[in-house]
Parts: C-alpha cells; structure tokens; sequence
C-alpha cells in the first residue's frame, strides 16, 4: 500500500489534476493531509472551484452528506477555499449549513438538487433567504426537484419559474428539470400565466406539459435564448392555443424531446423546426405515428435539413409506427439504411419490426452521435440488437413472438441501468421451465417501476420468481389485482 501511495504521489501534477477530477469530490478532499502537492492540487486547481456536495447512490438517485462529513466541509474546509469556489451543486436539506459556514464572493453557477414544495417557498419566497445576497451574482441555475414531489405540487412549478427569474437577475442559464426519468411537467396552461420577460437568458433546459407550452417559450419573451432543450409530455395539434410563427433568428441549438406518440410530427414539429433558420445543431428524439411511411433519411433530408442551410450537426433517434394496408410493398431495413445516406451522417442505426396480427410496422432510426442521449427504448422486440445500452433508463417490450426467459437474459446484460419497464404480451411461454432446472437468473438491480399491460400470467412470475429474476427491495408494479390473487 505505501509502495502504491508513494507511486502516486510521484505522478505529474498534470496526471494527479486529471485522476482526481474523476473522483467524487469527497474521496478527494478526503486525500488532504497525505502530501502537500495534493493539497495544493486540491486547493489552488479547478477542483476548489467547482464542488458538488453531495454522492449519488445510483444513476439520479442522490443523497445527502452525513453530518460528520457536512461539519468538515462547513466548519473547516468552506471557510478555506470560499473565495475560490465559482460553482457549487448542493442537496437542499445540507444548503442552509452551506451558505451560512460562509460567503461565496465569486460563485456564479449554483446547483439545487432535491428540491420539494417546501423548500421552494423558503428558497424564493422568503424575504430573509439565505440567497438573497447572491440575486446579481448567479448567471447560472440548476434546480432538481425531488422525485416523491415532482407530481405533487406541479401546480406550483410555473409560480417557481416565475421566482427564479426574479431572484436571479442576471440569469443567462437555467436548468429546470428533475432527478428522476418521469420528469415533472411545467405548464403555462393556466388561467393567468407568468409574465416572464428576459433578454438575459441564453442556455434553456426545461420539462413541460404540452406544444403549447413550447410555443410559449419561443414567443419572443427570451429574445437572445440561442440553446433550447426541450422535453414535451404530448405533442397534439387539437389543443394548440398559440400561433407564434416569427423566425428564430438567434437560435442555434435546438433539442426536443417527446416519449408519447404524436400524430401532429408533419403539422406542428416541422414547420416549428422551419422557423429556425440559423440553427447549427439540432437533436430529435420522437415516436411518431405516421399515415403512410416511416420517418426515414428521406423525410428527414426533404423535410428538414434542406431548409436548415447553417446546420453543422443533426443528431436523431426517431421511433415511427405506420398501419399496414399492404404486407407485400414493405421496406427493408436495407431500404432505410440506404435512405439514411441522404442525411450526411455514415454512423446511423436502423431496425424494422412488422406485425401482422396488429397490422402495424414500426422503424428505429437514430445516429450514433446521440446514443449516449438515449433514456428510453421503445418496442424491443426478440430481434433487437444486442448491445450494452447504458445511458437507456426506461424500456418497453412488445412483440407477436414469444418472450422466452433467455430474452429476458438478454434484456437484462444489455439494459444494466434500466429503472422503467413495460410489458405487453397476451400469450404464454411456451418454454416453462421447471423449478429444478438451473436458470441462470435476470438481474434487474435499478429497476424501481414494472408495468404488465395486458400481461399474461407468465410474464407476472418471470419478474416475481426470485429463481428467475432479481429485483431491488423497492419498487412500483402496475399489474391487474385478480392476476396477483
């Protein structure tokens, strides 16, 4: 052990700096008092100038520091390096401690992570918060809200949105998102919606409810904003409000997000994107419901990146579902790919599954540029493409064919980081296997939510055979109450 340390601490500092901005930022300062070249790393580097003061259990599951770590951290360690610090990401129940250990003259990115409807009212509503001094002195925000509370107060969430802008003044950045993938939804659907106006903000992260929503966004009241990324709850032409139709100029950067299926893709997504006419880099992720053809390198050529002439960068992943009227004139997944071509982009993925008891074809396409941007998987089916999907945090099954155990297998090595999981199948496995056989076992070990929809027996005991499938102690299950009887 001492032969290790003594070869570390012979490291360049340009080495030591790199290793430890990969560590959590407890295990660094926890290296204090070792040798004074990792002090002096810790202190005068770019570690002392962005903290993050909490750990993480698990992809977005965060919690706080213990006391005896948060008493070193505010009574020794904060009052050291405050006047270092620029960027400070904090859980909201260590906060107060933190900002009152001492004072932060050059923080300007500040990070709330946790945030419930209790605190938000103490937070932004309180004339005595503890942030009131740094109003002029943040120009960037990220606040997380809690995943037991996003639902439970998302009346709240636009009177929040409101205040943020008016504590921070000189905001050019802000992050208004949640820990959890069911995100919480802001909407300004209300009978007197906020009246933001700010020519400040540049950089927008935001959830919301509906198109409408974006609309409101984009009409004018954040007139410099050149990056937007956007994740719509539902995108339907039958509840449009809005009609803003000017052009974008200053906007450069467009990511738009939407899990549920539309139908309203050609009739409101397009001709919104048509606005942007200065766009350089633009991210998709949809499930569109079309009338006739798949979402394909044509449409995306024809449909969009011909009128985007400033465009650098195009990134996708675009789940499409067409009825089949005719299963004798059906493209292949070379026919896509070929397409694919006209899209300037030579590392693109696609897959096509029919199915002719429901008389529906469904197309994935999407680009490797954003496979590490893919939460969600939709549709796998037994002819998936094996892989690791890391960054994927919500999947649904569907097919005609059967779900064997074996597939679940599969499943579970390729999705390791899966928390949502859906099912719809009708039909029993045909391969059952008794309980003496010696089944290799399904790890599930994030999953914290299964939804059987229309689900057959089979499938329930998959899941809640421990001799089949592990689970974590803790999760939600969506399942028909006379199934589990």
């Amino acid at each position: 052990m001492a032969s290790s340390l003594s070869q570390f601490f012979d490291l360049p500092d340009e080495i030591l700096l790199i290793i430890l901005t990969k560590l959590n930022i407890i295990d660094v300062f926890n290296l204090k008092g070792l040798n004074r070249r990792i002090d002096n790393i810790v202190y005068d580097g770019v570690i002392a100038r962005n903290l993050t003061l909490f750990k993480y259990w698990s992809y977005d599951v965060i919690c706080k520091l213990d006391n005896e770590l948060l008493d070193l951290f505010c009574l020794k360690i904060l009052p050291e390096i405050h006047y270092k610090i620029q960027s400070l990401n904090v859980e909201i129940s260590s906060m107060k401690r933190i900002f009152l250990s001492t004072t932060y003259p050059n923080l300007y990115k500040l990070g709330v992570y946790n945030v419930d409807e209790n605190t938000t009212l103490f937070l932004f509503h309180d004339n005595n918060s503890y942030l009131n001094i740094y109003k002029n002195q943040i120009t960037s925000f990220i606040i997380r809200f809690n995943n037991k509370s996003q639902r439970s107060f998302s009346d709240q969430l636009p009177v929040i949105f409101t205040s943020i802008f008016e504590m921070f003044t000189n905001l050019d950045y802000l992050n208004f998102t949640a820990n959890s993938i069911d995100h919480q939804q802001l909407s300004f659907e209300i009978s007197s919606p906020p009246s933001i106006v700010s020519a400040n903000v540049l950089k927008l992260i935001i959830n919301v409810d509906s198109f409408n929503d974006c609309l409101y966004v984009l009409d004018g009241r954040f007139e410099n904003l050149h990056t937007l990324c956007i994740r719509i709850s539902r995108i339907h032409s039958d509840e449009i409000i809005r009609n803003n139709k000017e052009i974008l100029f200053n906007l450069k950067y467009f990511s738009l997000t939407s899990d549920a299926g539309t139908i309203a893709y050609d009739e409101l997504v397009v001709p919104l994107i048509h606005r942007m006419l200065n766009l350089e880099k633009l991210r998709l992720f949809l499930v569109v419901v079309h009338k006739e053809t798949f979402i394909d390198g044509n449409n995306l050529k024809y449909n969009i990146i011909n009128y985007l002439l400033h465009l650098k960068q195009f990134g996708f992943n675009i789940h499409s579902f067409i009825p089949i009227d005719n299963p004798n004139d059906l493209p292949s997944n070379e026919d896509i790919r070929q397409t694919l071509k006209n899209v300037g982009n030579n590392y693109s993925f696609c897959c096509i599954n029919y199915y002719p008891e429901s008389r529906m074809g469904h197309c994935n396409i999407y680009s490797y540029s954003c496979s590490n941007e893919i939460k969600f998987y939709y549709n796998v089916t037994n002819n998936f493409q094996s892989g690791i999907y890391k960054f994927v945090r919500k999947i649904s099954l569907f097919d005609e064919y059967l779900f064997e155990h074996e597939f679940f297998i599969r499943i579970s090595q390729s999705f390791p980081f899966v928390e949502s999981l859906s099912l719809t199948k009708q039909k029993p496995q045909n391969e059952k296997k008794n309980e003496e056989t010696n089944l290799p076992i399904a790890q599930f070990c994030h999953l914290t939510q299964l939804n059987f929809d229309d689900a057959h027996d089979d499938y329930i005991e998959q899941f809640l055979l421990d001799r089949k499938t592990c689970l974590s102690n803790n999760f939600l299950i969506t399942v028909e109450y006379s199934q589990v009887q």
